[in-house]
């Protein structure tokens, strides 16, 4: 039950993201453009799964990213708790508390969420 940023809109970025909901983890996925840069279109599917249904059954089987270095997926174990992601497209990052974080968001106000761990 963590709550975590993920910044970026790469594939590092994605599946570091999915890997995280498939462990429970609440994700804020903040990024400055309106639209991903080139990611896998396996990564965009399973993210757009996942923000539509937690519960959607999906994995990263061979990550590339260097911050995901083993799969992620519902084969972790029948008792997997679903995770949540919350896009924020067009936002960037404000301030980094201890237990908060600051992002900016498309309509430049300033939105600040619980937070745990921050992955850049």
């Amino acid at each position: 039950d963590q709550d975590v940023l993920v910044v970026g809109g790469g594939d590092s970025a994605l599946e570091t993201a999915i890997a995280l909901t498939q462990c429970g983890a609440k994700i804020t996925l903040s990024y400055r453009k309106g639209e991903f840069s080139r990611p896998k279109p396996e990564n965009l599917e399973h993210l757009k799964k996942l923000v539509a249904h937690p519960d959607a059954d999906v994995s990263v089987e061979t990550p590339v990213s260097e911050r995901v270095t083993t799969s992620a997926g519902g084969f972790l174990g029948k008792d997997k708790k679903s995770g949540k992601i919350n896009l924020m497209m067009k936002s960037e990052v404000k301030r980094i508390d201890e237990k908060e974080v600051t992002l900016v968001n498309a309509d430049n106000e300033e939105v600040t969420i619980p937070n745990d761990a921050v992955f850049t």
